[in-house]
């Protein structure tokens, strides 16, 4: 028997930081959009849902076709951590929707490139691997990391490589997709449980948490160049 799989895109009326952001247009649609759209192509969930407090995200979300779950306002303040929204998600389509959420799959709206093969993709690696607690996407990165002195910087490696492209491949975490089993994690007070499977996005794929005005320009100029690659957002 397949687990059940759910979609949640929290996406609040207001933000501190960009007011706003999440009904910001990108490309002609709000930002939020894009996490609902690629969802509802996702041949692999069993629902896909809205969180949030605002009638205008809730009825935006309606007409893209996803169930709206009404947010405290408790839980809308930007201290609010995700982990906590996303716990009153699951209790809320357990209770409201009759069925138990075996994975919750949490979609960001401030990171829109995403497609329904890739969430289908993940879901699939999830189930294929059992014994793990939860999934986070990350990328590759050759980036070298350090600390600032009161006078100099030092490299977290030991030894700086003679060239940048020899040194440490590690991975980055990216807000592309976090993934959950709920029995393990948020049903037991817990946030990524202790088995993090990685979802490794291929080289090129574009990572931009959009928080600023410019990554706005930034997502715009990926969007108009890479329409083939997201031409689900502007299907009808």
């Amino acid at each position: 028997m397949k687990e059940n799989v759910a979609a949640i895109i929290p996406a609040k009326g207001h933000s501190n930081r960009l007011p706003n952001k999440n009904v910001k247009p990108l490309c002609g649609y709000p930002l939020f959009y894009y996490s609902v759209k690629a969802a509802k192509l996702a041949s692999s969930l069993t629902g896909v849902y809205v969180s949030t407090e605002s009638d205008e995200i809730a009825n935006l979300g309606a007409s893209y076709g996803a169930e709206i779950i009404r947010r405290p306002q408790e839980l809308c303040d930007d201290s609010v951590p995700n982990f906590r929204v996303i716990q009153h998600a699951v209790e809320w389509i357990e209770d409201q929707q009759g069925y138990s959420v075996d994975i919750l799959i949490l979609l960001q709206p401030t990171n829109p490139f995403r497609t329904p093969q890739m969430i289908n993709k993940a879901i699939e690696e999830m189930r294929g691997s059992p014994e793990a607690d939860s999934m986070v996407s990350v990328r590759k990165s050759r980036e070298i990391f350090g600390e600032l002195g009161e006078e100099f910087w030092t490299p977290y490696e030991k030894q700086l490589p003679h060239r940048l492209s020899n040194s440490k491949i590690l991975h980055v975490l990216t807000g592309h997709l976090f993934m959950f089993r709920t029995a393990r994690t948020l049903k037991n007070d817990c946030f990524l449980g202790s088995n993090i499977k990685p979802f490794v996005l291929d080289d090129g794929w574009v990572d931009i948490d959009i928080d600023y005005p410019d990554d706005f320009l930034l997502a715009e100029f990926y969007l108009n160049r890479r329409k083939e690659t997201y031409r689900y957002f502007f299907e009808e």
